[in-house]
């Protein structure tokens, strides 16, 4: 009997420290996979650390650790549209692995493994951990802030060692934490719309403050200033209902106006000397030099025309990673009256070009889910679903290629903040028996 009740009672010491091992295992793997999140939201919102050298501005450690987390989360459910971003990678790889490898083909894969993975990782993390989410966002606002204001300060090259390179001049703004100033520009643009999607009240009028003062007075990047003029031009279009309203914004835009010419004049910046001013100027005097003068703008243009036209002249096939360079040669000549500056490489300067371009049709499922995705998320608010939607798919169409992982982070939030917009919206679950 005593025998019985002390073996009984060592099988519950035994229990007991198993359940208690069981317990330390999970929260060490909770407190794991959280640090492992952590650092991979901080790789996507500064993606150009260069830990090693590599032959491109955007690293690939947030698509690494994307893959590890993904790996781990294969059996969780995400939104049916993300699965969908899943098609054009696989396309790729099979493409890679018919026509072989090449720096510019592995390049090519990667932007479609960051647009695939990285929304379905972002989806599962915020689902998880709100609040860290915003954590990681907010801080990541003032490091580039921090970055850019200590480059003021003790140099543009300040931190030309953690970069894959530094590419500004006297004419240009910083840098912060990226290459160049439309990189860091264009970060600023990404992390704005998530804040104007995650953050409401007076936080999200500091943090969207913070990232326009970025964009206008510290990157000073021409392409990021004319996004965020596309944003202003949108929310006019899409509020301004009555006089009042536009009274309110003339008397707005033209005190703006007043302070950014005074502050030029008592900087005493000559205008020629700053290119995003020379760029303001010319283009008020004449709306086509951006893109038919200037040799970048002209580049840009050159790169979206030629990839959609590749798309549409024939049929909508693919033409892999390697086609590219002589199709621009074969074609260039049609459009010499508009393009004077081609860049005759493989690596297509539109994000949206190249998916058409190399993926045919099979490329055409990047936009369309994202659009589905935004308006799920903001059927209910026509208006920021046209802002957001709109922004987002012009940046795109430019010289920013898909493996960027912020992008992945602004396409996985807006496809949580559908499904949580459905939840909200449907009715509750009844009570089962009778």
């Amino acid at each position: 009997m005593y025998g019985s009740d002390a073996g009984i009672a060592g099988s519950d010491v035994v229990v007991a420290t198993g359940v208690r091992e069981r317990s330390r295992l999970e929260a060490l793997d909770r407190v794991l996979v959280g640090a492992l999140v952590t650092v991979f939201l901080l790789a996507s919102f500064l993606p150009y650390f260069a830990l090693i050298p590599l032959p491109s501005d955007t690293q690939p450690y947030a698509l690494v650790l994307a893959t590890l987390l993904a790996a781990a989360s294969i059996t969780r459910r995400v939104r049916r549209e993300l699965i969908l971003l899943f098609v054009p990678f696989a396309l790729s790889l099979l493409m890679l692995l018919g026509n072989g490898m090449s720096l510019v083909a592995i390049r090519s894969v990667a932007n479609y493994a960051s647009i695939a993975v990285i929304p379905f990782v972002t989806y599962l993390a915020v689902r998880a951990d709100r609040e860290r989410f915003r954590r990681v966002l907010r801080f990541s606002v003032y490091v580039w802030l921090a970055g850019a204001i200590l480059q003021i300060g003790l140099g543009q090259e300040l931190f030309a060692l953690l970069l894959p390179s530094v590419r500004t001049s006297e004419s240009r703004g910083v840098t912060s934490f990226a290459p160049e100033p439309t990189h860091y520009g264009l970060q600023c643009v990404f992390l704005l719309l998530l804040v104007l999607m995650e953050f409401d009240g007076k936080e999200r009028m500091r943090l969207s403050a913070i990232l326009v003062a970025q964009i206008l007075f510290l990157a000073q990047s021409t392409l990021a200033a004319l996004v965020l003029v596309g944003m202003l031009g949108l929310y006019l279009l899409t509020h301004i209902n009555s006089p009042k309203r536009v009274l309110l914004l003339v008397l707005v835009t033209a005190s703006a106006a007043g302070l950014v010419v005074l502050g030029v004049r008592a900087s005493g910046i000559e205008i020629h000397r700053s290119r995003i001013l020379f760029l303001a100027v010319a283009l008020l005097k004449h709306p086509e030099y951006l893109f038919l003068v200037d040799q970048s703008g002209n580049a840009r243009l050159a790169a979206i025309l030629f990839s959609f036209y590749g798309f549409l002249a024939d049929w909508t096939a693919p033409h892999g990673f390697s086609a590219y360079a002589e199709f621009v040669d074969e074609t260039v000549a049609r459009f010499s009256d508009v393009i004077t500056h081609a860049d005759r490489a493989d690596r297509i300067m539109s994000g949206y070009g190249a998916a058409l371009f190399e993926l045919g049709l099979i490329g055409l499922l990047i936009p369309i889910v994202i659009t589905i995705v935004f308006w799920r998320a903001f059927r209910s608010q026509p208006r920021q679903f046209i802002i957001l939607c709109t922004t987002l798919h012009a940046i795109l169409l430019a010289a920013i290629p898909l493996a960027n992982p912020v992008i992945g982070v602004v396409v996985g939030y807006a496809a949580l903040r559908a499904t949580e917009c459905e939840e909200a919206a449907a009715p509750p679950a009844r009570a089962g028996g009778a």
